[in-house]
């Protein structure tokens, strides 16, 4: 027997997607509408505030009937709608509804994110416990819905009875005015609106004068008729003057084409015609701080390396030096060696002798000695490398091989 929920238990169920729509959401909601190939981008933290933003901002409602909406969308294919009724419910039912919600009840142990379709069912196999209850807010996600204002019941009308209590009227002094004052009694004069009408003094030739300009003066007299009865003169000895300060309240009537809603923030501006703009950025003492700590030992780094690099250098410089001398005292060295000839000197002794042998090549002079009581020695002295053997004519008993 399959259990069918009744209109009360389906009603919950709307209420519960509508508290969906309505539930705080991260990241939120990222508008993809894109005009002129520029994406809006603007990020919204509800479904239905998502909602709002694509049909006040993107959707033109003031359209003349019969003209064709566009729907701009990505991943749309149903781009062009009669009417704005058409465009805003092909944006529910074919945008809106496959946006991924979150469960609204606070504790759900599923953490994926449902359908609009779907969410029903998880409420139906989940949540049955919060349809038809009244339950505490703490109990869902916090949402954007505003909270209404808890109107209070006035107090109960007494059943005893209600005596009346005669009160006097308040009396308020009031002064006249200055300007009333000056007008009781005394005839309001005309104030003169050009030359020819300021009054002048009596003397030789004022009647010639007066007859002459009595005409201009009737024929201007038509135009001038300015009466100031409300005009306050203030004495500045007393200053008991009383301003009355009227309100002045306009009262105009809304243009019936007029493209926004004064209720709700203007439409979004089009980059293309007013330019991106960029809000300044600013950091506090602590960031600045940073960057100058980082600044400086910057600056010691680059200092330290090129010391290094300038010591690299010397020392390379020294080993040169150093091997450029060693080079010269090695082709010393050979151009010494080269000096003593590779010979032998052999010398002729008297019977009972041997004869002296000088080798260079070993560096080392073998000078055999004469015998003494019949024992023969020999005596060995170092020669100098650098040391040069002269050998001087020999005599005719001498015979060098």
């Amino acid at each position: 027997m399959s259990m069918v929920p009744n209109h009360q238990t389906l009603d919950a169920f709307q209420r519960t997607v509508a508290l969906a729509k309505d539930t705080l959401q991260s990241p939120g909601f990222s508008c993809e509408w894109q005009d002129r190939a520029v994406k809006c981008g603007i990020v919204l933290s509800t479904l239905n505030a998502y909602k709002k933003h694509l049909l006040s901002c993107h959707c033109n409602s003031n359209r003349a009937p019969g003209s064709w909406q566009e729907c701009k969308l990505p991943k749309c294919n149903s781009r062009n709608h009669r009417s704005f009724a058409d465009l805003a419910e092909h944006i529910e039912s074919g945008h809106l509804a496959r946006m991924p919600l979150q469960c609204p009840v606070a504790d759900c142990v599923q953490q994926r994110l449902l359908k609009v379709s779907d969410l029903p069912q998880h409420i139906r196999d989940h949540h049955m416990d919060v349809c038809n209850r009244f339950l505490p807010a703490s109990y869902f996600l916090p949402t954007l819905r505003p909270r209404p204002p808890s109107i209070q019941a006035p107090p109960p009308i007494p059943d005893g009875p209600i005596w009346l209590v005669q009160v006097q009227p308040g009396v308020r002094s009031r002064e006249p005015l200055l300007s009333q004052l000056m007008s009781q009694g005394t005839q309001q004069k005309r104030i003169p609106r050009n030359a020819r009408q300021i009054p002048k003094a009596k003397g030789k030739g004022s009647n010639e004068e007066a007859d002459n300009d009595g005409d201009d003066d009737d024929d201007e007299s038509e135009d001038f008729d300015l009466d100031m009865d409300d005009l306050e003169q203030f004495d500045c000895s007393t200053m008991k003057a009383q301003v009355q300060l009227g309100r002045s309240i306009l009262v105009g009537e809304r243009a019936a084409k007029l493209d926004i809603d004064l209720s709700r923030p203007g439409p979004m501006l089009d980059p293309h015609f007013y330019g991106l703009r960029e809000a300044p950025q600013s950091i506090y003492f602590p960031a600045f701080n940073r960057h100058v700590e980082e600044f400086f030992e910057k600056q010691a780094r680059e200092k330290e390396e090129e010391e290094k690099k300038k010591a690299v250098g010397m020392l390379a410089g020294q080993n040169a030096v150093l091997k450029e001398v060693k080079s010269r005292e090695e082709e010393a060295e050979e151009a010494a060696a080269l000096v003593v000839p590779d010979l032998r000197i052999h010398t002729e002794m008297p019977p009972g002798g041997e004869a002296m042998i000088i080798d260079p090549p070993t560096q080392e002079a073998t000078i055999p000695s004469p015998p003494v009581n019949n024992l023969k020695g020999t005596t060995s002295l170092p020669v100098s490398p650098s040391l040069k053997i002269s050998v001087p004519p020999l005599p005719s008993r001498v015979k060098s091989s």
